[in-house]
């Protein structure tokens, strides 16, 4: 954390946008790792925790098809960021996410949906 940022010569404001940033992805890595475990209905996934993760909810779990594409450098200098960017796809890649089709009826299919819930409402009462 703070020795990276030193080592990057980042100024103040850039230390503070590079501290929010990692919050953000700290939290998007919660919600990663409790959607991908096998317990997932166990415990809720912590979407509140930043805007990064509330925007991304109907990405986990919604209704969207999904793509993550994940960045890795090849200098040994970031061996360490690379693994776990590696990691991270992993889990990622265990997420299962089944989106559905919306679709729209026609006035005409809502009409019959209408007439055969009052037949079967009119049954019911006898």
């Amino acid at each position: 954390g703070v020795k990276k940022q030193r080592r990057a010569g980042l100024g103040t404001a850039l230390m503070q946008e590079a501290q929010m940033i990692n919050k953000s992805l700290a939290a998007l890595a919660k919600v990663v790792k409790v959607l991908s475990g096998k317990k997932r209905s166990d415990s809720a996934a912590p979407h509140r925790a930043s805007k990064l993760t509330k925007l991304l909810k109907d990405a986990f779990g919604g209704n969207c098809r999904t793509t993550f594409i994940l960045t890795a450098s090849p200098s040994s200098y970031n061996i360490s960021e690379t693994i776990n960017t590696m990691r991270f796809g992993q889990r990622v890649r265990r997420i299962e996410n089944r989106p559905v089709i919306n679709e729209e009826k026609s006035l005409s299919e809502y009409k019959i949906e209408l007439q055969e819930a009052q037949k079967s409402q009119a049954e019911l009462r006898g």
